[in-house]
């Protein structure tokens, strides 16, 4: 049995105690990673009102080259912190860009699925079928590679 983790005190406190992470790592969060963002609105007269707190973890897996292009690594984020890190252990098929694995109701077959720019898994031979890592994970994902080869004849 894991253990959860335990928030004491107010979110405020929450917010203070949490790590400062850049604006790469806010764009691109890590897998098992909780984090906790500040969001603040104007009042009617202009002051600012009492801050509001989300907590979320993130649903994919980051992708560090677009986080660095669009926001550079350096600068620390102001409206989001890193709550708990708890690492994820990562299976190899998340991190390929094309896997082989069964089409939901066609039984055990396995059939070649690429990796959508929005991360979610896309049938090659049917572009209408598409599904998220979760579903993913219940069809039996293994990663695959194309090879091309020539003939030598």
């Amino acid at each position: 049995m894991t253990t959860q983790p335990t928030f004491t005190g107010t979110p405020d406190d929450w917010w203070e105690n949490a790590e400062p992470i850049t604006h790469a790592e806010a764009q691109e969060r890590n897998m098992g990673d909780w984090y906790i963002a500040r969001v603040t609105s104007r009042t009617w007269d202009g002051s600012e009102s009492r801050a509001r707190y989300t907590i979320s973890t993130p649903s994919k897996l980051p992708n560090r080259e677009k986080a660095d292009a669009a926001y550079g690594s350096q600068g620390i984020a102001e409206r989001v912190r890193r709550l708990i890190h708890m690492p994820e252990e990562v299976p190899a098929w998340k991190l390929a860009e094309m896997v082989t694995a069964e089409v939901p109701g066609k039984g055990p077959e396995r059939h070649p699925w690429m990796r959508n720019a929005n991360g979610r898994w896309r049938l090659l031979s049917d572009a209408r079928i598409n599904v998220n890592d979760a579903s993913m994970a219940e069809l039996n994902p293994r990663p695959a590679v194309v090879v091309e080869t020539q003939d030598l004849v």
